[in-house]
């Protein structure tokens, strides 16, 4: 959800700018680049649904039974 031009996810913040992120938090702390996120979304986004095409094979997907 876009919200005064800051994106909002589930323990998710960021500002956006000209299109890039700034400010990103997770969890209410700062976003580490070297650090290992797991993310969750739908096989719809995943597969490049909804023009998630930069999710497109980059991530390692299981599907629980």
């Amino acid at each position: 959800m876009i919200k005064e031009n800051k994106l909002i996810s589930f323990n998710l913040l960021m500002d956006l700018k000209d299109k890039q992120a700034e400010n990103i938090t997770v969890y209410s702390s700062p976003f580490d680049i070297n650090k290992t996120y797991k993310v969750v979304t739908t096989d719809y986004l995943a597969m490049g649904g909804d023009n998630c095409h930069f999710l497109e094979n980059q991530f390692l997907m299981k599907q629980l039974v």
